[in-house]
């Protein structure tokens, strides 16, 4: 079956499911009105304020013997309404014979930029990466609990753009 059956066939279930009375306004559903019924004004809302979350990122890998208890870590903290949690299987480990069969070589080099950035070169699995800047083993749920509730830091480090080639240019 293609691509356009499928997605024929689920925007027709879609269809299907909100059944008869609804009509399709704009981006939103609404239900079909009487063309003389008073519309009705929603109270306005306030927007609540969120709090602040965490971006938990792990990298891991199906060849690494430590991974699998950092993994189901992972899918524990996912539960938290104040992470948000991301896994990023990394194909490093390949060429020792274990093909990790959702591993991606973006996702390593996700991991390198972090630690060019950090300065400190520390690439490992599992690694956790709490909001972009601290490191920690992905096993150990003490040290990312105490990462990602700890106030967030700026970067220390200062990086310097160049643009063009230094030269004057010419006409």
């Amino acid at each position: 079956m293609s691509a356009w059956n499928l997605a024929t066939l689920a925007f027709a279930a879609c269809v299907m499911l909100a059944g008869p009375g609804w009509a399709r306004e704009g981006a939103r559903a609404v239900p079909d009105m009487p063309p003389n019924a008073p519309t009705a004004q929603p109270e306005p809302s306030f927007v609540q304020p969120v709090p602040p979350r965490a971006v938990v990122e792990l990298f891991t890998s199906q060849g690494c013997s430590s991974c699998p208890p950092a993994d189901e870590l992972l899918q524990t903290l996912s539960t938290d309404p104040n992470l948000i949690t991301l896994s990023f299987p990394v194909d490093y480990w390949d060429y020792l014979g274990w093909k990790d069969t959702l591993a991606s070589p973006r996702n390593s080099e996700r991991q390198r930029a972090y630690a060019k950035a950090r300065g400190d070169g520390a690439i490992y699995t599992p690694q956790v990466v709490v909001n972009g800047m601290n490191h920690v083993n992905g096993a150990l749920k003490a040290d990312i609990t105490k990462r990602h509730r700890a106030k967030p830091r700026r970067n220390s480090r200062r990086a310097a753009f160049r643009c063009g080639s230094g030269r004057k240019p010419t006409r």
